[in-house]
């Protein structure tokens, strides 16, 4: 996604760059300070240091605790809803060992079922590993979804596009174009470049598909879960 916005001219494109939010993210999920404070002296003055006509920055840690604490500092931001299926969400950190509630990678950039989540999990310390990665996956299908909703009655733009989308070269554009209102022009040969191309795909130092029976996981997850009355303060 951010080779996209990075190929157009007068737009700073990072993905996950320093100061990155996963230092302060499992600390911010029970005191929202850390959150606070870390876009205040640390990330606001990291981003005011770019003079391009946009700046963007991909990461799917914004959405764990930083998007409330932005908005009331003032920021007016548009964003992109980046869609994925569950499942290939699910074993890609199952591959990686990014078991959320479990491995160190886990607890530090995702969240977990003990966390203020959309979606809560009976017992979950007696989840497998791929049931907490598909957990994971399916929570945040729903904060996507919360956010969608509620971005717009602020009026702020949000684009949702699916990750198999990324490789039509139209969508792309219209993403470009709705976005920014007309302020970039894309260069759709520059442009065409990198789209379409197959960036981040990471499996692990030596993994393998695991061996899952994902049709009797998810449905056995699925039993345990109950959607809470999560409220959203933007």
């Amino acid at each position: 996604m951010y080779r996209i916005w990075d190929s157009l001219r007068d737009v700073d494109a990072f993905h996950e760059p320093k100061p990155k939010f996963h230092k302060v993210m499992r600390s911010a999920q029970t005191n929202p300070e850390w959150a606070r404070d870390f876009l205040r002296w640390e990330k606001f003055p990291a981003m005011l240091r770019s003079r391009a006509k946009a700046y963007v920055e991909t990461s799917h840690l914004f959405c764990k605790a930083f998007i409330e604490p932005a908005l009331q500092f003032g920021l007016r931001p548009s964003f992109i809803t980046l869609r994925r299926d569950p499942r290939a969400i699910a074993t890609s950190h199952l591959m990686l060992r990014t078991i959320p509630g479990r491995t160190w990678g886990g607890l530090a950039y995702c969240l977990s079922p003990q966390d203020d989540v959309f979606l809560s999990a009976q017992d979950w310390e007696q989840l497998s590993d791929y049931q907490l990665c598909y957990w994971y996956a399916l929570e945040i299908q729903k904060r996507q979804a919360a956010y969608e909703e509620l971005l717009p009655q602020k009026g702020l733009k949000n684009f949702s596009i699916r990750t198999g989308e990324l490789n039509d070269i139209d969508r792309v554009v219209e993403m470009i174009e709705e976005l920014t209102e007309g302020a970039i022009t894309p260069d759709t040969k520059r442009l065409s470049r990198a789209v379409g191309q197959l960036y981040n795909h990471r499996k692990g130092r030596g993994a393998q598909v695991p061996d899952v029976e994902f049709d009797r996981e998810e449905a056995e997850l699925e039993k345990r879960l109950t959607a809470t009355e999560k409220a959203i303060a933007l």
